[in-house]
């Protein structure tokens, strides 16, 4: 009788535990332009923050964008290489909530502060802790047959872009060694200081 009891207590726990789980769902296509945007559909409560990370390795192409659930949908703005259109080919589409702590606490009492109360297969456990929604997928743009003249040039432009922001941080960065060597009583030496900042300027391949 004291075994039952136990296992009755224990599936009691573990049905109330359940009722209160969230299974989330959620579903996400592009609208098949060659400046696509995503949409998307879930049951996760409005206000719940989704980061959506677009990429393709052939043409060099990673871009995020950040929306916000609202009447169980959500949609970005156009994703362009370059303010172009998006080279054709098959692009990965991966959806993921941040961790709920850093979310609005009006979610709380679907999600969890935590997270501790999403559920499914789409959940995961974090190395910070807590719980959160992880969706991948992939898309087509054009025909879904890549262009290795597109892919070519969208490749170089990034190495072009790359290289650009490089310089313009080893510029910033100087100013703002030159800033804390001056206020320690030091010089600092420019071509020295540029030398070694375009040395260790990553290399795309």
């Amino acid at each position: 009788m004291a075994k039952q009891k136990i296992l009755f207590i224990a599936l009691f726990a573990s049905l109330v535990t359940n009722s209160h789980a969230f299974i989330v769902n959620l579903t996400a296509t592009s609208d098949g332009q060659e400046k696509p945007r995503i949409f998307g559909t879930t049951n996760l409560p409005d206000g719940v923050d989704l980061m959506l990370s677009v990429h393709r390795s052939e043409s060099h192409y990673f871009a995020q964008a950040k929306v916000k659930v609202l009447g169980g949908k959500f949609n970005t703005q156009p994703f362009t290489q370059n303010s172009t259109p998006l080279p054709p080919g098959v692009y990965k589409l991966q959806i993921e909530t941040p961790m709920a702590g850093i979310m609005d606490s009006k979610t709380w009492p679907a999600i969890g502060s935590k997270g501790e109360k999403l559920e499914g297969p789409l959940v995961k456990n974090s190395n910070f802790g807590g719980n959160f929604v992880e969706f991948k997928t992939t898309f087509i743009v054009g025909t879904g047959l890549p262009s290795t003249p597109k892919d070519e040039a969208a490749r170089e432009q990034e190495k072009k872009n790359s290289h650009e922001w490089w310089m313009h941080s080893c510029q910033s960065g100087y100013t703002i060694a030159q800033a804390i060597a001056k206020n320690q009583g030091k010089s600092l030496d420019i071509e020295e200081f540029h030398k070694k900042c375009i040395a260790a300027e990553p290399r795309n391949k």
